[in-house]
């Protein structure tokens, strides 16, 4: 049987798991710097607005980037991963 994953999904993955990472990044910082969080607001009205808005820029560009490369990667292990320091890190703002 093949298994072989497609150029996009390859692509997309490998998208997701970075803007997992950046997403929990992008919410600390934006939690703890007033002035980001002042400038997402006045981007589009609410700053998570601003932030899902630059999350679904980030996946659909690299996504399409990573699409054009050839990379072999486990895609599942990579964003489980991704997903599990991403929830550490959440987890270690909140308990600061």
């Amino acid at each position: 049987m093949n298994t072989q994953l497609d150029k996009y999904t390859l692509g997309f993955g490998i998208s997701a798991a970075i803007v997992i990472l950046f997403n929990t990044f992008l919410m600390i910082v934006k939690e703890e710097i007033p002035l980001v969080h002042t400038m997402m607001v006045a981007l589009s009205g609410h700053h998570w607005t601003s932030h899902g808005l630059i999350d679904v820029t980030l996946f659909i560009i690299l996504g399409f980037l990573f699409s054009s490369r050839n990379i072999k990667v486990n895609i599942s292990s990579l964003i489980i991963t991704s997903t599990i320091v991403g929830v550490l890190l959440i987890i270690g703002m909140v308990a600061m």
